[in-house]
């Protein structure tokens, strides 16, 4: 059963990095493009238990490679971007308060601002030529836009994940049990 997330996680990314570069790609807003392999990567990744750090780790490398290959940067280096994200996430969860809802709303939005906004920074770093002159130049509007517009959309399939997908998680069910 442990192969199944991966599987999953392979196909999702995928289909969401065919369609960022096909069908949202005619969908630009002021200069703002979605970044569904990003947003699908971040909510494996935050969803994860706050223990497991292998299958984020696996989310980063499957992620990142997508997120390459359909990118005009070298390969790698997305790869490397999201196994820091992932584990910077992992590591900011484990210091915050635990509480009857291990995955609110209030976690979720600054954490995946602050990520987006350095994997967008740090992604424009490594762009042709390899300067820093890039990271100053993305600070504009369409920036800000992009960051909003993603958020948007992440916020939306957050709470479409959370309450259709993790609804049904088995761990649930063992709550239940032991509630009794």
């Amino acid at each position: 059963m442990t192969w199944v997330k991966p599987f999953i996680a392979i196909i999702l990314f995928y289909f969401s990095a065919v369609l960022q570069n096909s069908f949202f790609a005619h969908f630009v807003f002021l200069g703002a493009s979605l970044n569904l392999v990003f947003i699908f990567f971040f909510l494996f990744v935050f969803f994860e238990k706050q223990a497991e750090y292998f299958l984020p780790f696996l989310y980063a490398i499957i992620g990142g490679f997508f997120s390459d290959v359909f990118s005009p940067v070298s390969l790698g280096i997305s790869i490397i971007l999201f196994i820091i994200i992932a584990f910077l996430i992992k590591k900011i969860q484990s210091l915050l308060k635990e509480e009857k809802d291990n995955y609110p709303l209030i976690y979720f939005s600054p954490l995946f601002l602050l990520s987006f906004a350095s994997y967008s920074l740090l992604f424009q770093a490594f762009l042709f030529p390899p300067t820093f002159q890039n990271i100053t130049l993305r600070f504009d509007w369409s920036f800000i836009i992009e960051i909003i517009y993603n958020s948007l959309f992440a916020i939306l399939i957050f709470y479409i994940y959370k309450r259709y997908i993790k609804l049904n998680d088995d761990n649930r069910q063992l709550n239940l049990f032991f509630n009794k």
